[in-house]
């Protein structure tokens, strides 16, 4: 980003076009860790600051009267604190808009997320199982006797549609994995890029209900 955000520049932004800028700003770690290394700079060093730097430092600046080169320090200061202070203004909306904007989704992600990360943790005994179907077929024929080829027979189609059923979840788990992934990554982030292309909140599941019917005494 290399946006100009002079307060005039920044005062001819659409909230749509602020909002892109905020969201480029915030998936740029390393500028926003130096913006904040130079916050922290600003925050110590005017602790430590006392009239009589302010004062050198004016007439460093401007050289002539102590008292005219602080008054003209002190304009410089205004207009860079108005400015940031009218920035941080525009960038507080645009942030609050976004978050309501995006509460659906995150909403709507956090649930996706939750109910995958459950039935995952499902699948593996799921798979065990369809697995396990065939061979303790297996081992019923031959206690009852039957012969390889017998049992083969008999637990062929078994064994070929268990083994589709055991791919199948296999597939969902490795879908599901990846989905939980996706979705964490723009839980933590907010970069609805990080999105499937088709994601959406799934509409509310609206309930049935029942009034009992009372007999009326008659």
């Amino acid at each position: 980003m290399t946006t100009d955000t002079r307060t005039a520049e920044t005062d001819e932004y659409t909230p749509a076009d602020l909002a892109a800028d905020v969201r480029i700003l915030l998936g740029d770690p390393a500028s926003m860790a130096a913006a904040e290394a130079v916050l922290s700079r600003l925050r110590a060093s005017l602790t430590d600051i006392s009239p009589v730097t302010v004062a050198f430092l004016a007439v460093q600046r401007h050289p002539g009267r102590v008292v005219d080169a602080i008054a003209v320090l002190d304009a410089e200061f205004v207009e860079v604190f108005a400015e940031m202070a009218f920035i941080a203004g525009r960038v507080k909306e645009v942030e609050a808009a976004e978050r309501k904007r995006l509460a659906p989704l995150i909403a709507e992600a956090g649930r996706r997320v939750l109910d995958g990360t459950a039935r995952l943790e499902n699948i593996p005994s799921e798979v065990a199982y369809v697995e396990s179907i065939a061979g303790a077929a297996r081992v019923k024929y031959e206690t009852a006797g039957l012969s390889a080829a017998e049992i083969t027979g008999l637990t062929k189609k078994l064994a070929d549609e268990n083994a589709q059923r055991a791919a199948s979840l296999k597939e969902e788990q490795a879908r599901l994995a990846a989905e939980v992934e996706t979705l964490g990554e723009f839980l933590r982030t907010r970069d609805e890029s990080a999105l499937p292309e088709d994601f959406a909140p799934r509409p509310p599941v609206v309930g049935i209900t029942y009034r009992p019917v009372v007999a009326q005494r008659g």
